[in-house]
């Protein structure tokens, strides 16, 4: 599966760095830009929840109390919250997605990686004291895109924490729906390295400065991947990717 993380051109070196050294950033869930990251609606714990104590009152194996209601909801939820801990690194499924360009890459000035995820093995997360990279769970998902919020339920709660990791992490608001995203998915956020075989090219945006292309080409032109210019067709909104020769 090929997959494409846009870059901008504020950050250049400390991304350029990254890519050197085979690693990735995992963000913590409060340094995304999306407000409603992990957001979900507890309607169906609290139905679920009413209505197994009303059962229990009605066998007389315990009486119905509004507040135990909210106690069991509480208890789900905080176990729910437990994985918002984890980390997020957010690729799209599109390298020529106009408003990912203008977005994620400054307008044009920055980059895209592509990478090929096709087995999670391929990230080969490892732990090494001095890089700092983490030993850590990862998940690869799917994003999905509705307009209302999700409505977790004791089931998914009750399931394995993969099941759960995909229901708090994989549902956005539909607006969001252009960037096709899929997300891998840490135990923990921070550094994390991948098999160099992982990475296949990098695209240059219609607007990166020359300094940086050869920058890049010169510190990567031994790893075997390819390079893109971004182009526009002729009187054409459409764009497409003209192979360089190194």
């Amino acid at each position: 599966m090929k997959l494409y993380k846009y870059r901008g051109a504020a950050n250049f070196d400390r991304d350029l760095q990254s890519i050197i050294e085979n690693r990735f950033w995992s963000s913590k869930l409060e340094d995304l830009n999306d407000p409603s990251e992990a957001l979900y609606n507890v309607d169906n714990l609290r139905r679920e929840a009413n209505f197994g104590l009303k059962l229990f009152d009605f066998f007389k194996l315990t009486k119905f109390d509004s507040q135990k209601v909210e106690n069991l909801v509480d208890t789900q939820v905080k176990l729910v919250e437990l994985f918002k801990t984890y980390g997020v690194y957010s690729l799209s499924k599109n390298n020529l997605n106009e408003l990912m360009w203008a977005h994620y890459s400054e307008g044009h000035k920055g980059f895209c990686v592509e990478y090929d995820f096709e087995t999670l093995e391929d990230l080969d997360i490892k732990y090494n004291s001095k890089e700092k990279y983490l030993k850590t769970q990862v998940h690869l998902l799917k994003t999905n895109y509705s307009q209302n919020v999700y409505k977790i339920d004791s089931m998914v709660i009750n399931q394995n924490h993969r099941i759960i990791i995909n229901s708090l992490f994989g549902n956005k608001s539909k607006c969001w729906a252009y960037e096709d995203e899929m997300r891998i998915i840490t135990g923990l956020p921070g550094n994390q390295g991948y098999n160099e075989r992982c990475l296949k090219s990098i695209i240059f945006g219609f607007k990166m400065c020359p300094e940086h292309k050869d920058k890049m080409i010169n510190n990567l032109s031994n790893r075997g991947i390819n390079f893109y210019q971004v182009s526009r067709k002729a009187d054409s909104y459409q764009l497409f990717l003209e192979k360089i020769k190194v």
